[in-house]
């Protein structure tokens, strides 16, 4: 940690000189700066504006996925509070990677939809639409179970509970529905 650390404050410092060349140094040291500076800096604005724009694009969704991560978290928290279970470390822990877990799964399924997105258009909005419920479902089934126990094992009902926990071994759309396999 301690290197980390140490090569944080060296990029730092390098980044702050490079702005006070651009301040006060001679044309030359002000146009190296500048450059420095720019090609420093421009993959991380490059790829910043492409997740702005995404996220603007795709607010809703966003903004259930993160809503499902705390309500797990807050059920979580109550459920292990319930059981004498709880630890902040743990539970700090938990959301980090359930966060992390839920952001990476999200990036590579909406970099596998970008690859296919000159498919057929039928393949990719079920495409869009499964791996999306996908990374939904996993903060959103955790949640759920936690819900379970947190009301006893009164609600959700047993039979969602048992449909979605199938659902989520084997990811088969018939679990959630009414067909039976013929």
């Amino acid at each position: 940690m301690a290197i980390i650390n140490e090569n944080l404050k060296r990029m730092f410092k390098y980044l702050l000189l490079q702005f006070v060349n651009i301040a006060d140094g001679d044309l030359t040291t002000k146009l190296v700066g500048a450059f420095k500076l720019g090609f420093i800096l421009t993959p991380f604005i490059f790829a910043w504006e492409k997740l702005s724009k995404w996220g603007i694009t795709n607010h809703d969704y966003v903004l259930v996925v993160v809503s499902a991560i705390l309500i797990d978290w807050f059920f979580g928290v109550w459920k292990h509070l319930k059981k004498k279970t709880f630890s902040f470390k743990k539970n700090a822990g938990g959301l980090i990677l359930k966060l992390t877990l839920c952001v990476g799964a999200g990036m590579l399924f909406e970099g596998l939809n970008s690859i296919v997105k000159d498919s057929a258009d039928i393949i990719v909005a079920s495409l869009t639409i499964v791996t999306r419920v996908i990374v939904f479902l996993y903060p959103a089934v955790s949640a759920w179970q936690n819900i379970y126990i947190v009301s006893d094992e009164r609600f959700p009902p047993k039979a969602w509970m048992d449909k979605i926990n199938r659902f989520n071994e084997n990811l088969d759309i018939k679990e959630l529905t009414d067909e039976k396999n013929n």
